[in-house]
């Protein structure tokens, strides 16, 4: 207790160093408890479910050449064959997306996220409904009843927690359903949801692509050893008889943790922030032995003499501890708050990414707390260890000659270069970010902009069917809306520019074996090309003369062509698409490509993919399947900046009162949802990489400082017998830009050699970009340069015959 009182008596005594120490922890602690309270949630600790350990889910592995990978979503012929052949598993299906369905509630229709499950879902996850029950096996059938499980937050914010919620029918869907369970407070499924509805999984339509995931309990009295041989002989089957890979492909099917489906998106890009911010805490360390170092330079006097009256190694040892256990308590309580505040802002910036909780907890205050008592023994015990060997006799001649040597200085300067190696690496990891992002940001939307609104509405509803009742609210919704001042061209597509469109099989007619990859499809009404301006290259786009009857036509943008049709005119060509039109279709026009959301291949966030389009007049009966995955949306182009969404929301409700846009945004707003997750981890990785930078440039301006006043009885002779200011100047920072310079190549050789962690994260660009390397290297050696030469310019008001009287 005394030593903590004299600690906090000689922290008061020097609040310029208290000051920056616990800021460095606390920025440093607080960057750590934040995206360790993510990395635990989602990685480390086990899902919020009963012996989650025992949760898998079924994957498609695949290795060609030295790459491999997993694909989570499943058809329908897995879900049977591992339900019917691997008895030793308790097997559901699910949606891994939550569509948007209305809802009526209190005279209102409100746009809520539904998520499709199967009969015993909630079962195999092992967590009841707490009201009610789950759905049943014949409620999960083509031609069961209308049921609905509530979330708990739905049941209590819209329904007033009405006790008799269950056996009570609620208009979902354009269609009463009846509310059989409640869900309990708290519960989260694999993706965010107001309400369940059953799947009725099938291994046609729907179930004959792959649309679900398959969620697997380990029953008692297995092992997943076994039951990974049992499956592997199941999927062995699968693969040959319907997969149908291409020779250099290597297929298998196996079980991995649910965690794994849970976590799969946010995996790659948590790790490395975690590393990033462990990187930040070691060089944060590092800046404070340093500056504890330079501290006990200027306290070497009076630790000198508190040995030569009796005090022992090991007390001096103990006390400088104890003064950093200090620092590092108050760090620490700093850090845990600015934690805690990180960890809900990156929390809110990731909702639709992230469904489970990510609040910190005890677990994640004690992991903090921890940390801030580990660190203050690492930066604490070299500059302890360091300062008891100063040498009494001499520094209590010669106060200058004790603590002036190399042999002293060698310490402060290893740690230094080992901030600026540490630091360039992250400098380098955030350029990539920023170059990446800065990619996306500038490749050419292909569409215009300008003064454009879209409203997105949910047509999963039993009065949107068929393709007549669906054609006509296009028809009337979008000349109600042209009617409106202002307005230019008014139009409705599937899906939005930087959105996903429908994956969707293609052959050419003509050519036996064409069409092996997945192409975009969007069906669109006449005036969409107008609408968002995208240029028509060759052909035509639709008009009225594309009607039900008429014969079926297709558009494909240029990105199609080039890739799939460069040696011939793609106008007039005959498509085959076996989906969602009759085969074949005629292809009559070429437009440019669009930026859509990227969902195969390792294109990045987004691309401008091969797409086609087709008449929302010609799109058939397929309304009704694509409409559970997809929300169509509205698009308006006005010839300036006019309040058009009440005019929208009006024309709408006059037609039908029961539908409602869930959400008006511009393309502006579209490409930034698209472009969330690449911005969120540049972001944070740049915030990174600034505090490192800032850290290596507090740790060379600390150097230099200190290497000026130990000097100066030096520096003053060297000025004495003649050197120039300027020589002095460059003789005093120069030991500074030295270790900046030796640091930053030693940087960028890590930032080689761990290059590799970035490569699925860096598009446009190569992960060993030369740019980016002598950018970040220009960065550094800069800023450090200009730390070095600030506190060297001291020199220049150096009184030499002061300095050499000592005094």
């Amino acid at each position: 207790m005394r030593d903590v009182r004299y600690a906090l008596r000689m922290l008061r005594k020097a609040p310029g160093f208290s000051a920056a120490a616990i800021g460095i922890l606390a920025v440093t602690i607080g960057a750590n408890a934040a995206v360790y309270t993510l990395v635990d949630r989602l990685l480390l600790r086990p899902l919020p479910y009963p012996q989650a350990d025992r949760l898998g889910t079924i994957v498609r592995h695949y290795e060609r050449g030295g790459f491999s990978g997993d694909s989570y979503d499943r058809n329908g012929a897995t879900w049977v064959a591992m339900r019917d052949a691997v008895p030793a598993l308790d097997v559901a299906v699910a949606t891994d997306t939550s569509g948007g369905v209305n809802m009526v509630a209190g005279g209102e229709t409100v746009y809520i996220r539904q998520q499709r499950v199967s009969a015993g879902f909630f079962r195999v996850l092992g967590i009841p409904p707490a009201r009610g029950r789950e759905f049943t096996i014949d409620e999960d059938q083509p031609t069961g009843p209308s049921v609905v499980v509530l979330s708990h937050q739905l049941w209590s914010r819209r329904l007033g927690a009405d006790p008799t919620i269950v056996g009570r029918v609620i208009t979902l869907r354009g269609e009463p359903f009846v509310v059989v369970g409640v869900m309990p407070d708290g519960f989260h499924s694999n993706v965010p949801a107001d309400v369940w509805t059953p799947l009725r999984p099938s291994t046609r339509g729907e179930g004959a692509g792959s649309n679900y995931s398959v969620l697997a309990r380990l029953r008692p009295g297995f092992n997943w050893t076994e039951i990974n041989h049992q499956v592997d002989a199941v999927g062995s089957v699968l693969v040959r008889d319907r997969f149908h890979p291409p020779p250099n492909v290597r297929m298998t099917i196996r079980v991995v943790p649910w965690q794994n489906a849970v976590t799969w998106s946010v995996r790659q890009p948590l790790l490395l922030l975690w590393g990033a911010v462990l990187v930040v805490l070691l060089i944060g360390c590092v800046n404070i032995a340093g500056l504890l170092l330079a501290r006990s330079s200027a306290r070497a006097p009076e630790i000198a003499t508190r040995m030569a009256i009796g005090g022992g190694r090991g007390a001096i040892v103990r006390q400088l501890l104890v003064e950093s256990l200090v620092l590092a308590a108050c760090g620490g309580v700093a850090g845990i708050g600015l934690g805690y505040a990180l960890s809900r802002a990156i929390s809110t910036q990731l909702l639709d990414v992230i469904a489970m909780p990510t609040s910190p907890d005890l677990r994640v205050l004690f992991i903090a707390s921890a940390a801030a008592l580990g660190t203050s023994v690492v930066f604490g015990l070299l500059p302890a260890m360091h300062a008891s060997r100063t040498d009494v006799r001499s520094m209590l001649t010669d106060a200058a000659g004790a603590i002036a040597g190399p042999s002293r200085r060698w310490p402060t300067r290893v740690l230094v270069v080992s901030q600026v190696a540490l630091g360039i690496v992250l400098v380098v990891g955030a350029g990539l970010l920023l170059r990446t992002f800065y990619h996306f940001t500038q490749l050419r939307s292909g569409v215009d902009p300008t003064n454009v609104v879209t409203g997105t509405v949910s047509l999963q509803d039993a009065h949107y069917r068929t393709a007549a009742s669906i054609n006509t609210l296009f028809a009337r919704s979008t000349e109600r809306i042209s009617s409106t001042p202002g307005v230019e061209h008014a139009a409705v597509a599937l899906s939005l520019p930087y959105e996903r469109a429908l994956n969707q099989g293609w052959r050419f007619d003509d050519e036996p074996g064409s069409g092996r990859e997945a192409i975009s499809l969007t069906y669109v009404t006449p005036d969409y090309f107008q609408a968002l301006r995208i240029p028509v290259l060759r052909g035509r786009v639709f008009d009225d003369r594309d009607t039900s009857t008429s014969p079926p036509v297709v558009t494909v943008n240029d990105a199609f062509v080039r890739q799939y049709s460069r040696d011939r005119d793609a106008v007039g060509r005959l498509l085959g698409l076996g989906g969602p039109t009759d085969s074949p279709v005629k292809i009559v026009g070429v437009v440019g490509a669009i930026q859509q959301l990227s969902t195969f291949g390792n294109l990045g966030p987004v691309a401008a993919l091969p797409g086609v389009y087709v008449p929302a007049t010609q799109f058939g009966e397929a309304f009704a399947l694509v409409h559970t995955w997809f929300q169509p949306s509205w698009i308006v182009r006005t010839t300036g900046p006019i309040a058009i969404v009440p005019s929208m929301q009006r024309a709408l409700r006059e037609i039908d009162p029961s539908l409602t846009f869930n959400k008006f945004r511009t393309i502006e707003d579209v490409q930034s949802e698209a472009m969330t997750t690449s911005r969120v981890q540049a972001f944070l990785l740049i915030a990174l990489a600034g505090i490192a930078l800032a850290l290596c440039v507090a740790g060379v301006y600390g150097v230099v400082a200190n290497s000026v006043v130990e000097r100066r009885r030096e520096l003053g002779v060297r000025m004495a017998l003649g050197a120039t200011p300027w020589q002095t100047l460059k003789t005093a920072a120069a030991a500074g830009i030295g270790l900046a310079v030796c640091g930053t190549a030693v940087g960028l050789l890590l930032s080689l050699l761990v290059a590799g962690v970035m490569r699925q994260l860096v598009f446009g660009l190569s992960v060993n970009d030369p740019l980016t390397l002598a950018a970040a290297a220009g960065v550094v050696v800069v800023t450090a340069s200009a730390a070095a030469i600030i506190p060297a310019l001291r020199t220049l008001r150096l009184n030499v015959t002061s300095v050499l009287n000592n005094r």
